[in-house]
Parts: structure tokens; C-alpha cells; sequence
């Protein structure tokens, strides 16, 4: 098996925990409104602050997706269920340490794609099955039809999803939202020899201006459109972030690739409602019990924490995962 990139791999990782930082900051805590933000505290700049800088996780990690293209097969399929399916009963099991067994609640956990609250969960199960299609499809266009074909695409999820708020996709919490940034992922592929030209630093300026687009435009939309995923500001700044890690000079890391490997299960553990309601409680008892220095230190050691706790969940996975030598 070919080893993979650790420049690209690196950037799965960052993109996780960017994912985990927007959860503890404005997941946990709430954004501020543009009344809000009108007579603003520390607090709220602070949180508007981390939110512009990590929302583009999501996005990211679709893009490196499209960037490697997804080849699809029953064993992938299988292993991708099978993650989810892991990480579930682990929180089932933490539930009934604290409840009791509860029937129905073992069942939510068994239905990953039906009984879910994580809606990236069924979305990229959808992404999964129509990839032969998109990789079909884009490997048959041509440089101009595949800028058109973008061209298209981005009329609909950012004029008429995010600007015009269709249901097509309001906020980029879909399957539409993949497609799109899979096949710019697609793109950048293709584009790279001569994106590569321009270097790191000046995509890491493009990500550093679009960020402090997207924090000036929370002052005056809701946040949810602020920091959707399919807005202008975000998708930018997410293209630039993937960017510097995709033109830096290709490095081989096992250290790397190994946490990499199991990034995605930060995701599945931290976020379903009952874990994530924990989650949640420390840290607002964090924020009304200690000092603001102490509460940075603490929101810190809990991040670095869950972090840790996942990737080692998931190496349990992998190592009890049926079809790994098949």
C-alpha cells in the first residue's frame, strides 16, 4: 500500500481539531448576536475569534477527500460503518453506566445512519455511494467544463442556499455542501502544479484575511449564516488553509500518519448528545468557577484530553475491527 502524504495528513488531523475547538467555543457557549456584538465583551470576541479561525475544519477535511478521491468499495463501506457503529456503543456503554440499560436507546445506537444526531455521519455515507458517479464525471471534464461545472455548483449552494436561504442548503449542513467542496477538492488536484507556485505563506494571508471576513460579518448576520459552511468567507478561507499544507514539501511521518489514521473518531465520540452534554457542563462550570487564565488552562487540558481519548478508542477499533487482513 502506497504511505500516505503526512503533509495531507497533518491537515486531517489540524482540520479535527479545528472541528473540536468550534464545538468548544461556540457550540458550548453560544455566539453572540450582532445586537450583541454591539457593545462587545472579551468573551465574545474571544469566541468569534476561534470560531473564524477553525470553522473551516468541516470543509476541509471534504476536501481532502476530493483532493485523494474516495474509491469506493464494500470494504470501505464496511469499515466506515463499523467505526461508527464502534464509537456508538461506546458511548451506549457509558450511558448505561450512568442510566442503566435502556432497550430503546440500544437501538438508536445500532441505527448509525438512521438514528443519528452527528449529521455528517449519513451525509458523507451519501458522498461515499455517489463517488464513482462524481469521480466519473469529473475525470470525463475538461478543464473549462469543470470550472463550469463548479461555476454551477457554487451558484447553488452559496447564491441560492446561503444567500438566498433555499432549502437546497441554507447552511452547508448537507449532502450538497460534500459534493460541492469534494469536487473542489477535485479540482485542486488537478490545479496543483501551478497552485503550487505561489507559496505556503501567502495562502496562509488568504486564510488570515477571509477568517477576519467572516468574524467582521458575524457583527452584522446571525452567526449561523456568519459561520455557515457554504459561505463565501469560509469556503475561501478553506480552500487557503487546505492549500498550505497541500504546496509545502511532501514529508513521510509514521507519528503522523498513526494519529491521523483515527482522527475522525474524535468526532464520533465527542459529539453525540450525551457525551457532548458532559462535555458541555465542564466547561461552562469551568468559565463560572475559575479565573479567566485557569478557565483557558482547563478548556486546554479538557481539549488535549478528549483528543488523546478518542484516537486511543480508536486504535481499540482498528485492532478489533474483523476485516483488517482481508
Amino acid at each position: 500500500m502506497k504511505e500516505r502524504l503526512s503533509n495531507i495528513e497533518l491537515l486531517r488531523i489540524v482540520s479535527m481539531a479545528m472541528v473540536l475547538a468550534v464545538h468548544f467555543a461556540g457550540a458550548a457557549f453560544g455566539l453572540s448576536s450582532p445586537d450583541d456584538l454591539a457593545s462587545p465583551t472579551a468573551m465574545m470576541l474571544g469566541k468569534n475569534a476561534v470560531e473564524s479561525l477553525t470553522i473551516v475544519g468541516v470543509n476541509c477535511f471534504i476536501l481532502i477527500s476530493g483532493f485523494f478521491g474516495i474509491r469506493a468499495s464494500w470494504k470501505g463501506l464496511a469499515n466506515f460503518t463499523f467505526t461508527c457503529l464502534f464509537a456508538s456503543v461506546v458511548v451506549f456503554m457509558l450511558y448505561c453506566v450512568e442510566n442503566g440499560f435502556l432497550w430503546s436507546f440500544l437501538l438508536e445506537s445500532v441505527c448509525v445512519y438512521s438514528c443519528t444526531d452527528l449529521w455528517f455521519v449519513p451525509s458523507y455515507l451519501v458522498l461515499y455511494l455517489l463517488s464513482p458517479v462524481l469521480n466519473a464525471g469529473l475525470k470525463s471534464l475538461d478543464r473549462r467544463k469543470l470550472f463550469l461545472f463548479l461555476g454551477g455548483l457554487l451558484f447553488v449552494n452559496v447564491y441560492l442556499g446561503w444567500m438566498r436561504g433555499g432549502k437546497v442548503n441554507p447552511y452547508g449542513y448537507n449532502e450538497m455542501q460534500m459534493i460541492l467542496m469534494y469536487a473542489i477538492g477535485w479540482l485542486l488536484r488537478r490545479e496543483l502544479p501551478s497552485l503550487s507556485a505561489i507559496s505556503a505563506k501567502w495562502w496562509a494571508a488568504v486564510y488570515l484575511v477571509c477568517s477576519a471576513g467572516t468574524f467582521f460579518t458575524a457583527f452584522f448576520l446571525p452567526s449561523r449564516e456568519a459561520f455557515a459552511y457554504n459561505a463565501p468567507f469560509v469556503i475561501i478561507a478553506s480552500v487557503s488553509f487546505f492549500l498550505i499544507f497541500a504546496v509545502m514539501r511532501p514529508f513521510h511521518s509514521k507519528e503522523v500518519n498513526w494519529v491521523a489514521s483515527s482522527a475522525f473518531m474524535v468526532y464520533l465520540l465527542h459529539k453525540p448528545p450525551f457525551v457532548w452534554g458532559k462535555l458541555r457542563e465542564c466547561l461552562t462550570s469551568f468559565y463560572d468557577s475559575y479565573s479567566y487564565p485557569v478557565f483557558l488552562l482547563c478548556v486546554v487540558g479538557l481539549f488535549v484530553g478528549v483528543f488523546a481519548v478518542s484516537i486511543l478508542v480508536d486504535k481499540m477499533r482498528q485492532y478489533a475491527y474483523p476485516l483488517k487482513n482481508r
